[in-house]
């Protein structure tokens, strides 16, 4: 599970890298007033860090991409 604080956090962005990593994982997004709570179910358990770590990175460069357009 990772979760991310919905004031710094882009949503659009969010849904973006779910749908990109969809290939490698199942990604459910649910939301309370303070930050995004996201389960990423990798298709090998083993991947579960790497990839939690490189969904909050892929969403982070989303952000400074569309940032910088």
């Amino acid at each position: 599970m990772l979760k991310l604080e919905r004031d710094f956090y882009n949503r659009t962005a969010i849904d973006s890298a779910a749908k990109e990593l969809s290939e490698v994982c199942s990604i459910k997004i649910k939301e309370d007033e303070e930050r995004y709570i996201i389960t990423i179910l990798p298709l090998v358990e083993e991947d579960t860090e790497l990839i939690k770590d490189e969904f909050s990175n892929y969403v982070l460069g989303l952000m400074k991409d569309r940032a910088l357009v």
